[in-house]
């Protein structure tokens, strides 16, 4: 939690050569704009930029290989995540109410998406899901009331309870055939 809570922060940079960021590092920078992560960087720790509700884009280091737990949750003007192709998996609340989130590029090696991920992105038109995903848990797609098709990968083998409970303009659901 080294920077949360400060608000006077607008624009951000981290020198290359720094690996991680702790847990909640920037988390309640309500002001942050921009911030740019070098490519040395390897780890970021849940709940980073949670409740930066001013930054519109993001750029995620190519080393980082899992987006951890409430990484960007009720980061409201979130309109550009930039995910490298090293994901895999997609905790859970990573993106929890992040209401102006249009879509996002999953990466195609991404084998999980846990409880809660996308809840509440109630601009989530449209999420391409990747080939290699297994499985989806509880409440991952909850209330994505702008949410309109989904179409699930042949590998999935589990989708949890109330996966799209209350996606309201759901109209498609695409499941795989050995379902």
């Amino acid at each position: 939690e080294a920077f949360s809570y400060c608000n006077s922060f607008t624009v951000f940079s981290l020198p290359y050569g720094v690996v991680s960021l702790g847990y909640g590092c920037f988390r309640y920078c309500e002001n942050l704009e921009s911030i740019t992560l070098p490519e040395s960087i390897n780890t970021i720790g849940g709940s980073s930029f949670s409740f930066c509700t001013s930054m519109p884009s993001i750029e995620i280091p190519k080393l980082v290989t899992v987006v951890e737990y409430s990484l960007f949750e009720y980061s409201t003007k979130l309109v550009n995540v930039s995910l490298p192709d090293g994901i895999t998996h997609i905790r859970d609340s990573s993106f929890r109410g992040c209401s102006s989130l249009p879509t996002l590029n999953i990466p195609s090696k991404v084998e999980g998406i846990g409880y809660y991920a996308f809840e509440s992105c109630t601009s989530l038109t449209t999420i391409p899901l990747p080939k290699d995903l297994s499985y989806i848990y509880s409440y991952a797609f909850s209330y994505c009331s702008s949410l309109l098709s989904i179409s699930l990968p042949d590998k999935i083998t589990f989708i949890s309870q109330n996966t799209f409970y209350e996606c309201s303009s759901m109209k498609t659901v695409k499941f795989p055939s050995q379902l």
